[in-house]
């Protein structure tokens, strides 16, 4: 068990070390993870103004938005014994709702809003994957041809 977790560890560090040796695309991935990052909060924040039209100022949504976001982050690395973290996650943003002085079930709804653009944003790289396996398998069978 020990010298798996070492080499483990090993093939870690050894990709890594790849992956900062080329500058040009780890600073790209990295720019990418920051603008997904700032789409997630700003997504937190329309969905809060469209739960929230009135009750809230902007930058208090602008404020839950990002606790949210953070806090999301660090609850994504407790590895929850559910599917997708189905049960757990939910609770949480209840939670937080509660605390920010919301009513529980906007905190259900937002979890909804957020488990649904998963969902369809999933969809579209399993449909955009199937595709490109699809045209590879044709053109393999053209080249036999």
């Amino acid at each position: 068990m020990a010298v798996k977790v070492i080499r483990v560890i090993k093939e870690f560090q050894r990709d890594l070390t790849k992956i900062v040796k080329q500058k040009k695309a780890f600073y790209f991935a990295s720019l990418i993870g920051f603008i997904v990052s700032i789409i997630k909060v700003l997504q937190t924040y329309y969905i809060f103004s469209f739960l929230f039209p009135i009750e809230y100022t902007p930058l208090m949504l602008l404020t839950y938005s990002f606790i949210i976001f953070f806090s999301s982050l660090i609850f994504s690395l407790i590895p929850f014994p559910t599917p997708g973290g189905l049960g757990p996650v939910e609770g949480v943003f209840v939670g937080f709702f509660i605390l920010f002085g919301m009513k529980e079930h906007k905190g259900l709804l937002y979890s909804a809003i957020i488990r649904i653009g998963q969902f369809v944003s999933i969809s579209i790289g399993l449909i955009n994957l199937a595709v490109k396996m699809f045209l590879k398998k044709s053109d393999k069978k053209e080249e036999v041809l």
